[in-house]
């Protein structure tokens, strides 16, 4: 959650800057044009690269998670087995 409001925020930002800037721009259009489209380069990869931390956050949460989920069902297991074990009456 955090890291989507940080990207909710990073993008607010992104937008009113350019908006700004090209309200103030004291260049020509063409100039303008090409700062921004420099601009929106350098914030897609931001973005881009913010997306990848994330996905790899998420990932390695999935993955301790699974490993614990397994850990779990292997004790639950191992637990069952000795209490079948326990109750299965002897063949003579």
């Amino acid at each position: 959650m955090k890291t989507r409001n940080s990207l909710i925020a990073m993008l607010a930002g992104i937008a009113a800057g350019t908006v700004i800037g090209i309200l103030f721009a004291p260049e020509k259009g063409a100039k303008t044009r090409k700062k921004l489209t420099r601009k929106k380069e350098h914030y897609v990869d931001e973005v881009q690269a913010q997306f990848e931390n994330l996905l790899k956050s998420v990932s390695k949460k999935y993955s301790i998670t699974l490993k614990e989920a397994r850990e779990l069902l292997s004790i639950d297991k191992n637990k069952n087995d000795g209490a079948q074990k326990a109750t299965t009456p002897l063949k003579a």
